[in-house]
């Protein structure tokens, strides 16, 4: 059981920190632009298309990824796997497609949390004291708003670790993965309680070991939280 477990969870840990690479590098800009330009065209547009994405499921954002890059276009392998031992390169070409499927549906999120807290930010004090000593805005934006504005974000990301696992499920079924969520539906299947309990009992112990890395980063985000402890 516990070989079964330590041979699929490397993939399935690249899968999800690939998609959440993905989607902090799509949600984190635009949710500072957005907050930035707070009402604007743009904010509106964004915000508008984040509610559309996170309404679409994640299996029908494989299948259109499929199409458009697979089918039709024939840029990227459909399904399959190449460990990255052998081959990074080929490992790479066949995570992007389930990666990518992932990163869509949780960007949203990301930028929905960062930009409420960042609009928030950007009203308080010590920047209007920043913007009267003439700082540069983008200086403004991400050195001084962006990091106390990122302790909700990071708590999301925690707690969105769950979500992810249980979004591995149905992608590495559709996508061929040999990672811990298709291991899950086979010993489902095929009713082997052992492998499933082994499965479940990696899942939790992991989503535990992510929740307090976040509460670890709590302190280096918040230089208050460390006065407190010290």
């Amino acid at each position: 059981m516990l070989q079964a477990v330590v041979e699929r969870f490397p993939v399935s840990f690249e899968l999800m920190l690939l998609a959440q690479i993905i989607a902090l590098v799509i949600g984190v800009p635009l949710a500072i632009v957005c907050a930035a330009r707070s009402g604007g065209p743009f904010d509106r547009l964004m915000t508008g298309t984040a509610f559309g994405m996170l309404s679409v499921p994640t299996f029908l954002s494989a299948i259109l990824l499929i199409y458009l890059f697979a089918v039709r276009l024939r840029w990227l392998p459909a399904t399959g796997y190449v460990p990255l031992t052998e081959d990074p390169l080929a490992n790479f070409r066949f995570f992007i497609l389930p990666a990518l499927t992932l990163g869509l549906a949780e960007w949203p999120g990301f930028m929905r949390v960062l930009r409420s807290d960042m609009i928030a930010t950007l009203q308080e004090d010590f920047i209007t004291l920043a913007k009267a000593k003439g700082l540069k805005p983008s200086r403004i934006l991400f050195l001084h708003a962006l990091k106390p504005s990122s302790l909700t974000l990071v708590t999301f990301i925690g707690i969105n670790i769950g979500r992810l696992m249980g979004g591995t499920v149905v992608v590495e079924q559709i996508f061929a993965l040999p990672g811990i969520g298709r291991l899950l539906v086979g010993a489902i299947n095929t009713r082997d309680l052992i492998i499933l309990q082994g499965v479940v009992l990696c899942v939790a112990c992991g989503y535990v070991l992510i929740n307090f890395i976040v509460d670890m980063l709590y302190a280096v985000l918040d230089p208050r939280i460390r006065h407190g402890h010290a």
